[in-house]
């Protein structure tokens, strides 16, 4: 009989929370903190939607049409560490600069369009899965010991005898197996791995978005294409079974978030604190054009 453990569902369910309930947690918390407005996080939904996920679709489309990947590892290479950076980092720099317009006032508006990035990003990768496996494994939870398990052949007739909801044929039960073998730590690792993307996608696009508004762009561009290519690396190490061990792992993702953020760090008090020192108006909550206006009106 399938056993599906409370654990399983108790950590599926803060996959749930995490994939769902985190983005809106950041953007709320972000429109009273900091007084951000929820259209950057749109644009940033909107990137991923368009850039991130179309784009990328269209692209592995033209690749998988030549050659499998899987198979190929110079290709696979070439797509991981070169052409899905480069797609993430030409769509986002396209919307920061000619659709957001000027959008993106300051770093609080920054990071509420990292977060619709990402957020949009769990949800197509993560979200919408886990939503499939708490669905099934519920079910089984409930109806574990009434399944009747037939042929593929034999379906059609038993389906006359037997209620539809238990009767299930020999290999959706084995894939039902595969999915109840599963134990928390995966469901737990998957959490881990999600808010990891949100984090490093944060560090990623507050570069980016310093590459476009200050004018010494290449330094930061350059680095923003360097912390994206962190983001890639569990991947491909994962894909490649360079790392094996779940805890070493963890810490590699660790380690490449604080490498990652170290960098957004720097780069944000290289540029914005030397504006500050320098007499130029610091990094505020107010657009730039209000300061002019009130100066107009007091002529």
């Amino acid at each position: 009989m399938l056993q599906v453990s409370w654990g399983a569902l108790a950590a599926l369910g803060l996959l749930l929370v995490i994939c769902f309930v985190l983005p809106l947690g950041l953007s709320g918390l972000l429109y009273r903190m900091a007084g951000c407005r929820f259209k950057p996080c749109g644009l940033g939904a909107a990137a991923y939607f368009f850039g991130g996920f179309v784009t990328e679709m269209l692209l592995m489309g033209i690749i998988r049409s030549f050659t499998d990947m899987t198979k190929n590892l110079p290709v696979y290479l070439l797509y991981s560490l070169v052409l899905s950076p480069a797609v993430f980092l030409a769509v986002n720099f396209v919307v920061m600069k000619w659709i957001a317009k000027g959008g993106l006032r300051h770093t609080g508006d920054a990071m509420m369009y990292a977060v619709g990035y990402s957020g949009l990003e769990n949800l197509f990768t993560t979200g919408f899965v886990a939503v499939m496996y708490m669905v099934t494994l519920w079910g089984i939870k409930q109806h574990a010991g009434s399944y009747v398990v037939v042929s593929e052949s034999d379906y059609v007739s038993y389906s006359n005898l037997v209620s539809p909801s238990s009767l299930v044929t020999d290999r959706i039960y084995g894939e039902m197996q595969v999915l109840c073998s599963r134990p928390a730590g995966y469901f737990l690792a998957l959490c881990f791995d999600r808010v990891w993307a949100i984090v490093v996608y944060a560090a990623a696009l507050l570069i980016l978005w310093l590459a476009v508004t200050k004018k010494d762009r290449l330094p930061l561009l350059g680095m923003a294409c360097g912390v994206r290519l962190l983001i890639g690396l569990p991947t491909v190490f994962s894909d490649l079974g360079v790392i094996r061990n779940a805890w070493v792992s963890a810490l590699l993702v660790v380690l490449l978030a604080a490498a990652a953020w170290a960098a957004a760090v720097f780069c944000w008090r290289r540029y914005i604190d030397s504006e500050n020192a320098d007499g130029m108006p610091a990094d505020s909550n107010e657009p730039a054009t209000v300061a002019e206006d009130d100066e107009e009106v007091e002529e």
